[in-house]
Formats: C-alpha cells, sequence, structure tokens
C-alpha cells in the first residue's frame, strides 16, 4: 500500500477499539472469515491486479490501433491526394 494511503487509513481508523479492527467483519467466498485489516490488504491486492489487467489491455489497444493506422496509411493518403 503505498505511504498516502496508509496514512490515511491510519487517520481513518485511528479512533476504532482493536478489538473492532481484529474482528471478522467479512466473509469471503473462498478465504472465509476476514479482518477489517485482512479485508483492505485483500481489496488492495485485488484491485492491483485489475490496474495490471486494465493497463495491458490499453496496451494492447494502443498496438491495434497503431498498426491498423499504419495498415490503412496509404489507402488514406490516396484519399487525401497525397
Amino acid at each position: 500500500m503505498a505511504g498516502k494511503e496508509k496514512k490515511q487509513l491510519k487517520l481513518r481508523f485511528a479512533g476504532y477499539p482493536d478489538a473492532l479492527l481484529d474482528r471478522a467483519c467479512y466473509r469471503h467466498p473462498y478465504a472465509g472469515r476476514l479482518s477489517l485489516d485482512q479485508c483492505l490488504i485483500t481489496l488492495q491486492e485485488h484491485l492491483r491486479h485489475h490496474a495490471k489487467q486494465v493497463a495491458r489491455i490499453q496496451e494492447r489497444s494502443r498496438a491495434v490501433s497503431t498498426g491498423m493506422r499504419q495498415m490503412f496509411s496509404p489507402f488514406t493518403e490516396a484519399a487525401r491526394g497525397s
């Protein structure tokens, strides 16, 4: 977790008693019951996983659009009268 995010979370939960922070609050379908801390770590990793997927899709999309422009550039140049 990034430093800024960690500080924000610490501030947000600073007033919570440890007993509440350590108490199971969510039932994950595979991992079972998770505490608030475990939920936040799991969510962070889950979001990081999806961010990597989005970045990969964006990169492939740029490669495809670049390839398409290169493939059709002779036709678009001819249409412009170049």
